[in-house]
């Protein structure tokens, strides 16, 4: 199925593509008994050896399978129905041999659209939403030919629809709300995705299901800081949440080679958006009325983007970007994931006079991010702007004192520039420590809560106390550490452009 320019599905230009990298598996019926497997090839060619002259039941399987036991690459990567105990979706058809034992059985996955409507069972949708998932391991393998895939399950079904999780109604029975990547359980990463017809599908959106990826491949090879939340490319947002969703968007345009991300939605999948992540911010046209930069999800998928891009499609342009993303100081560094900390470890991982680093710095220089910033953003100039924006990271260098640092709700709530304050401390030694957040006008009141980092998440300071948070026993190593601070009662009840001012105290 192919998108229209504006994001609608376009049912007058549907196609056939190969079934690629899936599951094969030839039959016995008889016995149930399975003669080989194998996997289908990039266009959809498969070829097992059975017995002449018998029944075989075909399955084609919406998985990307490689032998956990043996040589890396390896994946385990499974399109299932959370609607239906978790079924993986399949295609069966049952041939004869023949008399030589070469017989072809070929099989086809039907859209089930009768011209007006689905009128019948949607069984290519599974397996589109698997052709995202084998193009988007193809280009980590052209980083990283021996990527080990952590396990995914990309659940998807005709009842997946976005209404909100309750008691009676969850996962299970397909409200989720919206196409979203729902982390690990039990060693197994999870996406959702959306199929309700006439409502909001995104199998055939296929750069929707990219960026979801996107996320898994954070959660697996990765790092993501994320708050989370709603967001739009047009808002002041906080910085980690603009650098998850830009990348996002990002990536789904280097899977396809396709800087336009499109969405169907409504009535026959015939209203929708596209977002073209080729397009400079900050110029002030139609929808895009904020200044570029770091706190701007479409400034960083532009920056990643024209990276990619610059340094040539494929291979070349996402190998340096795998390597700073994968890279030690990336994943258990102290700084936040965001675009400085990107930039900051890519130079250091594949040098200042790499071709990617030159290639970089003028298009961060161009979307008002300071080329020369560190990981924590130090060097940054660019506050929106607004006043108390910058620096990005307060310091706390001195225990036992007491530093102020402030958040408001001015460019909204939960996501926004300034929800949060962000303190980077200097842990001298490895001991327990206790953290002390407390309003410095308790009036109206607050409800400060806060979150340690050093690397990954460490602790949580997440009580209903008004005016006040502590937390004790907080295992530190000697180094540094950082404090992510804000007030759940901006959220809940504070006015627009109310501002809430705390100190800090580290013992």
């Amino acid at each position: 199925m192919r998108s229209s320019p504006a994001g609608a599905l376009d049912y007058s230009s549907i196609t056939q593509k190969p079934i690629r990298g899936a599951l094969v598996q030839a039959i016995n019926p008889a016995t149930n008994g399975v003669y080989a497997s194998t996997s289908t090839d990039e266009n959809g060619f498969y070829s097992v050896a059975v017995p002449a002259s018998v029944n075989v039941q075909v399955i084609v399987n919406a998985q990307l399978l490689r032998d956990p036991t043996g040589p890396a690459p390896r994946w385990s990567i499974a399109v299932r129905d959370n609607t239906q105990s978790d079924a993986i979706y399949a295609l069966g058809q049952t041939c004869n041999s023949g008399a030589a034992g070469n017989t072809a059985c070929n099989l086809r996955a039907a859209s089930g659209w009768n011209g007006t409507s689905y009128a019948t069972t949607r069984a290519a949708g599974p397996f589109s939403i698997l052709d995202t998932a084998y193009a988007a391991v193809q280009r980590v393998l052209q980083a990283n030919s021996t990527a080990t895939f952590p396990s995914l399950n990309m659940f998807w079904s005709v009842n997946n629809r976005p209404a909100a999780q309750t008691q009676t109604c969850g996962l299970a029975q397909g409200c989720i709300g919206t196409s979203f990547y729902g982390g690990s359980s039990g060693g197994v990463h999870r996406l959702f995705i959306l199929g309700a017809a006439n409502t909001d599908t995104d199998e055939y959106d296929v750069h929707v299901v990219a960026h979801e990826w996107g996320h898994y491949f954070q959660g697996a090879f990765s790092r993501d800081d994320s708050p989370g939340g709603s967001h739009t490319g047009n808002e002041l947002q906080d910085f980690r949440l603009a650098f998850s969703e830009g990348w996002g968007n990002a990536w789904s345009g280097m899977v396809w080679n396709d800087p336009i991300y499109r969405d169907s939605l409504g009535a026959n999948q015939g209203g929708g958006f596209a977002v073209n992540v080729s397009r400079r911010t900050g110029t002030g046209a139609a929808g895009d009325t904020r200044p570029a930069g770091w706190f701007r999800e479409d400034t960083v998928q532009y920056v990643l983007w024209s990276l990619y891009d610059q340094l040539g499609r494929n291979g070349a342009g996402f190998s340096p970007i795998f390597t700073a993303m994968t890279n030690t100081a990336f994943v258990n560094g102290t700084p936040l994931t965001g675009i400085h900390n990107f930039a900051k470890t890519l130079r250091d991982a594949v040098g200042a006079g790499s071709a990617a680093a030159t290639t970089l710095a003028p298009i961060l220089t161009d979307q008002g991010i300071a080329t020369a910033a560190d990981a924590l953003g130090v060097g940054e100039t660019n506050s929106a702007g607004q006043t108390g924006v910058l620096p990005i990271y307060t310091s706390y260098t001195t225990l036992n004192t007491n530093v102020q640092v402030c958040v408001n709700n001015a460019n909204g709530t939960g996501n926004k520039l300034r929800n949060f304050a962000y303190v980077n401390i200097t842990v001298p030694a490895t001991r327990n420590y206790t953290i002390t957040v407390t309003d410095v006008a308790p009036t109206p009141a607050s409800d400060p809560d806060f979150s340690v980092f050093q690397g990954r998440r460490v602790a949580d300071a997440l009580s209903a106390v008004a005016g006040s948070e502590t937390l004790s026993g907080v295992a530190l190593q000697a180094g540094n550490a950082v404090v992510v601070l804000d007030d759940y009662n901006l959220d809940s009840s504070a006015p627009a452009s109310t501002q809430r001012c705390f100190n800090i105290n580290v013992n």
